[in-house]
């Protein structure tokens, strides 16, 4: 008999309820920590263009703008539990084998968010008094909060493609594993939609009485928006393997959608947060991560597939020893250890032998 090390866990409920949380949860993770990084690159960016042009008046408004950072990426690490818990659960292999791949970089996260919520608190109460500490700190900060979505995407790319698991195993991070180009137009995409729902949250929520910031902040959503339907257009081209109806139908929602953001705002130009946004803006948001989610559980589906029929038929082929199995398990809940010679039967002999020669049968 073969030995068994797959233990035949049944799921906690069925596969389409956790399709359906991991899709909530990871939303709701995922809109606050594009709220938060947003946050982080436009307070930087803000900040230094105000710092090139000698602008002070203008770093109160930035450091207001920063101080948002707290509440945003406290969200962020609280609703990022369940989607990690619940991918663990529907996709163990690939989550768990990835990761152990990504060993040292995944735990890098660590540090690089203490780091990075560390610095960029420090760069927002230092922002209208100092500005060289502001500096070093924004920079530091948000370069390190910068690169936990790099090593995500990375993850996640190199998680839907199993075939490269052994060429990364080998050589470690390379052009082949996962693939530079995919993982980089994803990488920009994070980054852009980072900025789309950055520049819009603080377009309602920043810009109370103050016109010549929302028209700042409206020339960034529009700029995001144009880049992220080029980088969106390449990143789908890198996965046209995996095309199909659902996919294409969500991801047209989407950009039928952003292109009405961007008449909105170019129809809108004396609105400095146009009420059309609230309802055009979700429907990206939402189409994007739905044609997403699509395309992850078609690379994961076969190997999920092939995983379940491998434990269904090691579970059949054990199915003739159980009865006995738990016969004898019951047998050894029955059986009270309280002399040497039973203990020593039960625990030594097995290897021991009843000589406690080492001649025994295991």
């Amino acid at each position: 008999m073969p030995q068994w090390n797959d233990l035949f866990l049944a799921l906690p409920v069925s596969e389409n309820v956790l399709d359906a949380l991991l899709f909530i949860s990871f939303g709701l993770h995922l809109l606050f920590v594009l709220l938060m990084l947003g946050t982080a690159m436009l307070g930087l960016a803000l900040f230094l263009h105000a710092l090139l042009h000698n602008n002070t008046a203008q770093q109160p408004w930035n450091s207001h703008l920063v101080h948002s950072h707290l509440g945003l990426k406290s969200l962020a690490v609280v609703l990022g539990v369940a989607p990690l818990l619940v991918m663990q659960v529907r996709y163990s292999y690939a989550f768990f084998t990835t990761t152990g791949l990504f060993s040292y970089s995944w735990l890098a996260i660590i540090p690089l968010l203490i780091l990075a919520f560390l610095l960029i608190d420090a760069f927002g109460h230092k922002l209208t008094g100092n500005a060289l500490l502001a500096f070093v700190c924004g920079m530091l900060g948000v370069g390190a909060l910068m690169t936990v979505p790099a090593v995500f995407t990375g993850a996640l790319a190199l998680m839907e493609r199993p075939q490269l698991w052994p060429v990364f195993a080998a050589a470690g991070f390379g052009p082949q594993a996962p693939p530079a180009l995919h993982w980089l137009l994803r990488y920009l995409h994070v980054l852009g939609a980072a900025l789309v729902l950055g520049a819009a949250f603080h377009l309602f929520f920043s810009t109370k009485d103050q016109p010549r910031k929302a028209l700042m902040l409206r020339r960034w959503l529009w700029w995001s928006l144009l880049a992220q339907l080029v980088l969106g257009l390449g990143l789908l081209l890198t996965v046209r393997t995996s095309w199909n109806g659902p996919v294409l139908t969500s991801l047209a929602v989407g950009v039928l959608a952003t292109l009405g953001v961007l008449l909105v705002l170019r129809r809108t130009g004396r609105r400095t947060a146009p009420p059309a946004l609230l309802a055009l803006l979700p429907v990206v948001f939402a189409a994007m991560l739905t044609g997403r989610q699509l395309l992850q559980d078609a690379a994961l589906a076969p190997m999920h597939d092939t995983a379940v029929a491998a434990r269904e038929a090691r579970a059949a082929a054990l199915a003739p020893f159980s009865q006995k199995a738990l016969e004898n398990f019951a047998l050894k809940l029955r059986t009270v250890y309280d002399n040497g010679d039973t203990i020593y039967d039960g625990a030594c002999a097995p290897c021991h032998g009843l000589d406690g020669r080492g001649q025994g049968p295991e």
